[in-house]
């Protein structure tokens, strides 16, 4: 497995959902970041540069949609 450019976000307010992405998308040589909520991607969005979000739509306080609205 080749190292692979692509930086990717993914927001889920669950623990292990979040660590089972991390884990497989890091096997196959993509650079992964996490966030536990809306809040922390937002952040992260505005510190990074990311090609691909996997965020859940439904969390608490910010729902997933809020969140890539903040893509743009």
């Amino acid at each position: 497995m080749g190292q692979n450019d692509s930086n990717i976000l993914i927001v889920d307010d669950e623990p292990g959902m979040r660590e089972f992405l991390e884990i497989m998308l890091q096997k196959d040589g993509y650079t992964v970041e996490t966030a536990a909520d809306g809040s922390e991607a937002i952040d992260k969005i505005e510190e990074s540069l990311f090609d691909l979000a996997i965020v859940d739509i439904q969390m608490p306080v910010l729902n997933g949609i809020e969140v890539l609205k903040k893509f743009n």
